[in-house]
């Protein structure tokens, strides 16, 4: 059902020149290509579990680490589109000159930048703590069963702590900007009312 309503709203993103304009839309659809890609990974990976299919440690490997590339993203994505809203309701003046489709598309491509670092990092300690090998594995593939050592579970919560922690900072902090701009005669009431349950919507999405 989610995979069929993202895909929808997607397609709906694409079909119209206008999103391909709109920072906000650009993100958006990001944001959802990035959902999607992991909700189709976490099916595909329950199917496997559950039919109890084996696999060697090299594809079982590859596919975790597809799997960690996307969970990045969307936290990430997730804390560029509050500070655009940010931006939009706080500076609006300037809007024009900093949230442009240049500056979106760089942002876009510094958060599959940063995720597939993540990725890299992750190679560099499983190579350095593990051989991998062509010998069918005793279990169904699982993170607990490729990055059991402690340096590797030690940095994925590491990671995650980053993003959570600073998405939410980000979140936090560009929602009582957006409060306190709400209250100046200058800044349009109703779009800072709807940038501020957007900036909440984005922080339970993000939790």
């Amino acid at each position: 059902v989610f995979l069929y309503i993202n895909s929808t709203i997607i397609f709906t993103l694409g079909s119209k020149a206008v999103f391909y304009h709109t920072s906000r839309y650009i993100l958006l659809q990001n944001l959802l290509v990035a959902d999607t890609c992991q909700i189709a990974y976490s099916q595909v990976m329950f199917l496997i579990a559950s039919a109890r299919v084996r696999t060697t440690y090299v594809p079982c490997t590859a596919a975790l680490l597809l799997g960690n590339f996307f969970n990045g993203v969307s936290p990430l994505t997730l804390t560029m589109m509050s500070l655009e809203r940010f931006v939009a309701v706080c500076d609006p003046l300037r809007y024009p000159t900093i949230v442009t489709i240049q500056t979106t598309a760089q942002a876009v491509a510094g958060v599959w930048a940063f995720s597939a670092l993540n990725v890299l990092t992750r190679v560099l300690l499983l190579l350095r703590f593990r051989a991998l090998d062509s010998v069918l594995m005793v279990d169904v593939c699982g993170q607990q069963n490729i990055f059991s050592d402690p340096a590797s579970d030690l940095y994925s919560k590491a990671y995650f702590g980053f993003l959570f922690a600073s998405g939410s900072v980000v979140i936090a902090s560009t929602y009582v900007g957006v409060v306190l701009a709400a209250k100046s005669a200058t800044t349009n009431k109703s779009s800072a009312r709807k940038a501020r349950k957007t900036l909440l919507l984005h922080l339970v999405q993000l939790v």
